[in-house]
């Protein structure tokens, strides 16, 4: 399956050097951070991560699953300073950071998404 973003310069490449036979290009997959949250069964990302899981991406309907999105980045007064856009993407990870029982802070997770288009829009 070919990333949107990526199929007509991959077309201008193979034009280049007609002698090549196969030419991929791969998206680099988003991981975000966050502080984890205190009851997962509330937590829309891992209601959509569980779902995919237990019922994955049929062959016939791969679009139900994924959903589009923004990483949005504010500063400390809480005014946006940068936004990526994200479509038909799918969280494929959850990872959560080490954990010590005498530590006094935050269960921090990075969720990894895959996405098929990419958008810097700020």
């Amino acid at each position: 399956e070919e990333h949107r973003f990526g199929v007509r310069q991959k077309e201008r490449l193979k034009a280049l050097r007609t002698e090549v036979d196969v030419l991929t290009l791969t998206a680099t997959p988003i991981p975000m951070k966050r502080i984890a949250p205190l009851k997962a069964d509330d937590d829309d990302i891992w209601k959509w991560f569980n779902e995919l899981r237990t019922k994955g991406m049929t062959v016939t309907n791969r679009s139900k699953p994924r959903r589009h999105g923004s990483v949005v980045v504010y500063d400390s007064g809480l005014v946006e300073t940068a936004r990526w856009n994200f479509y038909d993407a799918w969280p494929s990870k959850i990872e959560f950071a080490s954990l010590e029982a005498s530590a006094n802070e935050v269960a921090v997770e990075t969720i990894t998404l895959q996405y098929e288009k990419l958008e810097r829009k700020k």
